[in-house]
């Protein structure tokens, strides 16, 4: 926010030099122009690295219970990380860069995790299948067979 005040500052500064040096005969009427001209195209960057989140996830799809390790692989400065798993079961947000979590339900997770610092956040966002457990598919079966009989 503060950086918002600096260039109308520096611009009016400038502005206020070039007046003076034009009243003194300091440069003449192309040179202002030419002068004019690159400050307009100039561009101020930051040397800091953009905040970019990211993450692995391992397995991704598997039958339930599915044990899933996620590790934060986001660049830039990052001093807090929220992970949402995408269930019931700490769906809510969870701070710190490596997580683990079980799924314990069938259906398709969306895992979020949003990195942050003081100036800018980034979000990125990973799908997590999972699939009823071969005990679970067997149960199934029993049942639809008891029901066709």
């Amino acid at each position: 926010m503060r950086n918002s005040f600096i260039v109308p500052i520096i611009a009016a500064t400038i502005a206020g030099l070039i007046v003076l040096f034009v009243e003194y005969g300091l440069f003449k009427p192309d040179e202002i122009f030419s002068l004019i001209t690159r400050l307009s195209t100039m561009t101020v960057q930051s040397n800091k690295p953009k905040l970019v989140a990211s993450f692995t996830a391992s397995p991704i799809s598997g039958p339930a219970p599915l044990k899933v390790e996620f590790v934060d692989t986001s660049t830039g400065a990052i001093n807090n990380w929220a992970w949402d798993f995408g269930d019931s079961n700490g769906g809510a947000s969870i701070e710190g860069k490596t997580r683990s979590h079980a799924y314990s339900n069938p259906g398709t997770y969306t895992v979020k995790l949003t990195v942050r610092n003081a100036h800018e956040f980034d979000t990125a966002i990973k799908y997590i299948s999972v699939t009823p457990s071969a005990n679970r598919v067997s149960e199934l079966k029993k049942m639809y067979d008891q029901k066709e009989n």
